[in-house]
């Protein structure tokens, strides 16, 4: 019974993984969106899909639920039913009345303990079945090569460079590929920009080189080692990186900087190093409590600038050998990417430092700028030189304005 009904909990099971799904990006979206939905006066809209969202999630889980119980009512009825048969079955072919009812008393006690236990079974299985989707999806987080090995045993040495060898990538169920073809050589000192249109390829090509992603062909080594699943956990304890979109905790200060480590086992000193590196240490010295004051849920309470400030300063606290800045500019005022810049020039000093940004005016002091687009290496250069050859560079540089300087190693 339970084989012939399962094909039907397998699709019932992948119908509510389906909506669950369609329902929280339903819901995610006014919520992410919420003030320019306000401001475009479409809430209504938004509230009918999530409401339909939420009526096919409803009707998904209850369906799985009912196809799931259904072998447990059909197992009942049938045992129901063949004690009534036994039970006829006893009352015409015995003559002793007593007989009939112990053999029906042993029948329905033998019954009732057994049903619990099949039900369970029954229920147990269909569960599994009916959630077969979801755990295939958790299945891809348990792999064996994104298990966490402990990076002190892996003597990874970023000495040399971080090489791209012929590397193209594509995103599982896409053919085209996002990067193609890539070659670049990051040497351990000194500053790299990424820079190209929106969708050029530029945030995968930071995700590889922080091995979130695997490259579809082609290799990545560090010097000469592979940047493999073995080695991940020793490569990402070298990198610093500060997203556009940072991430702060309702906390202290200091523990936005020391990220990730309790009050007792952060290194306060390399806090304070950090901030002073970032140069946010003279901001936070004005707080009430300097860097035990609490920041506010995702630092509410500072400034675009001083937020990614902070997460320079956590980045930096990590004695990274490879800086990654992604776009780690695009929200703040002049003044404020203007210290940026004069703080990236420090940075790359003494370590690798990547920089990905739309503001040409960023990347200016960096000494070699990469330029990227349709997911292809298009120039690699310095800013003028780039300037005079690129015609997509000088696009982008017709596009935006801002004072030339030297560049720096």
């Amino acid at each position: 019974l339970y084989f012939s009904i399962r094909p039907v909990i397998t699709r019932a099971g992948d119908g509510r993984h389906r909506a669950v799904e369609a329902f929280y990006q339903a819901v995610n979206n006014p919520l992410v969106g919420f003030l320019p939905i306000i401001v475009a006066n479409r809430l209504q809209y938004f509230l009918r899909f999530s409401e339909k969202a939420s009526h096919t999630v409803s009707f998904a889980v209850a369906k799985l639920a009912v196809v799931s119980m259904m072998p447990r009512y059909i197992i009942e009825s049938v045992a129901f039913t063949l004690l009534v048969i036994v039970v006829l079955a006893k009352v015409m072919t015995a003559s002793n009345a007593v007989i009939i009812a112990e053999q029906v008393l042993v029948y329905a006690v033998a019954t009732y303990r057994l049903l619990p236990q099949l039900d369970e079974m029954l229920r147990s299985a269909s569960s599994i079945r009916g959630n077969r989707r979801s755990i295939g999806v958790l299945e891809q987080y348990f792999r064996p090569e994104l298990t966490r090995r402990p990076h002190a045993d892996i003597s990874l040495n970023f000495s040399g460079s971080l090489k791209f060898d012929n590397v193209s990538f594509h995103y599982f169920g896409t053919k085209p590929n996002v990067l193609k073809n890539i070659t670049l050589h990051l040497p351990d000192h000194g500053s790299v920009a990424l820079v190209g249109p929106s969708g050029a390829g530029k945030t995968t090509l930071v995700y590889l080189m922080l091995g979130l992603l695997e490259p579809t062909e082609g290799r990545i080594s560090i010097g000469e080692r592979p940047l493999t699943a073995e080695c991940l956990d020793a490569w990402r304890a070298r990198i610093g990186y500060v997203p556009q979109d940072l991430f702060l905790l309702d906390d202290t200060v200091s523990a936005n900087i020391a990220f990730g480590k309790s009050p007792h086992n952060a290194d306060q000193m390399r806090v304070k190093q950090a901030a002073a590196e970032a140069q946010i240490a003279d901001y936070i010295e004005t707080l009430p409590d300097k860097y035990a004051t609490i920041i506010g849920e995702r630092g509410l309470t500072l400034s675009g600038g001083q937020r990614q400030r902070i997460g320079i300063a956590r980045a930096l606290y990590m004695e990274p050998q490879l800086l990654v800045l992604d776009e780690a500019t695009s929200a703040v005022d002049s003044i404020t990417e203007q210290a940026l810049v004069n703080a990236i020039e420090r940075l790359s000093v003494d370590r690798s430092l990547v920089v990905v940004a739309h503001r040409l005016s960023t990347v200016r002091r960096c000494k070699t700028i990469v330029v990227v687009d349709s997911g292809c290496i298009i120039d690699i250069g310095e800013f003028d030189e780039l300037n005079d050859r690129c015609p997509l560079f000088q696009e982008m540089v017709a596009r935006q304005s801002g004072p030339t300087t030297n560049t720096v190693n």
